[in-house]
């Protein structure tokens, strides 16, 4: 985007980039039948901005939650898991850098799935300092939160099936099958240096270029392999740690999502939103 349409030219770390020519958007509008809304990463900018807000007071909850899941004083880890949340909070959308969501393939791409696939390889990288020693265990958190951040979709499919837990089976219909996912070179620079950024991290990473339905399939299988076989901690507290992510995620997401497409700070849907996310997690500070 120019500087005379783009709300973030101060804030954005690629708002001189050759990028914001021409952005990838933050949905498809099915009644133009073309991307619509802002740029993708000035939406992520936004989400990422209401949990630096939301941390203040949010925080502490997350860290009662997670205080059984790795070893030591969880205070020390504060800024640490505070920089994990808002790593999921960016890479949330990550798929819809590709073409084929630009474009728009109606019920043969689900951008979460390509989402969870780039947060898990951004995640276990070994050379990604974000998640190195006891910080390692959050990768399937990270990626799983993501994976299921238009949890709707599986809700649906659970819901028909009579289960009661969210196994492989319910998820692999929504998969793309042999469907190549491709992501423009330049979209993939500016998001690598955008991601870079916004964590404050010295870490040269970006999402390839190309992907395969069958990279999505192996990376799912293995972040709920993670999430409902972890060998050490029970299915029911991997989920309540994952859940704990994806509120975040969701709420920020539709905070940002619902201030772009109203237009304004101050949309009564804008204000409900507001108003869940500030009461998110008080039942684990009683």
């Amino acid at each position: 985007m120019s500087q005379r349409v783009c709300p973030y030219v101060t804030k954005c770390p690629v708002a001189t980039f050759p990028i914001c020519q021409n952005p990838p958007r933050e949905y498809f509008d099915l009644k133009t039948k073309e991307p619509a809304g802002e740029c993708l990463l000035g939406h992520l900018l936004v989400a990422s901005e209401f949990w630096d807000r939301a941390a203040k007071r949010n925080l502490h909850a997350l860290l009662r939650l997670c205080r059984n899941y790795i070893d030591g004083d969880m205070t020390k880890y504060k800024d640490n898991i505070r920089t994990l949340v808002k790593s999921a909070v960016i890479l949330h959308d990550t798929g819809k850098l590709c073409e084929e969501y630009q474009q728009f393939q109606k019920g043969r791409f689900h951008h979460e799935f390509l989402s969870a696939c780039i947060s898990f390889e951004f995640a276990k990288n070994s050379k990604n300092p974000l998640f190195q020693g006891e910080l390692s265990r959050f990768i399937p958190i990270v990626a799983g939160s993501i994976l299921l951040h238009h949890e709707s979709r599986l809700m649906r499919t659970l819901l028909w099936s009579g289960d009661l837990e969210l196994r492989w089976e319910h998820i692999v219909e929504h998969l793309p099958q042999d469907q190549e996912m491709n992501i423009k070179k330049e979209y993939a620079e500016a998001f690598g240096i955008f991601l870079r950024n916004m964590l404050n991290c010295n870490y040269d990473w970006r999402p390839r270029e190309k992907y395969t339905g069958n990279d999505v399939i192996e990376a799912s299988y293995a972040i709920l392999g993670f999430i409902n076989y972890h060998p050490h901690f029970k299915p029911y507290y991997m989920r309540a740690l994952v859940g704990g992510f994806l509120d975040i995620i969701s709420i920020c997401d539709s905070l940002s999502a619902q201030r772009s497409r109203s237009g304004t700070d101050d949309s009564h849907r804008l204000q409900e939103w507001r108003e869940l996310l500030s009461k998110w997690g008080r039942g684990f500070n009683e």
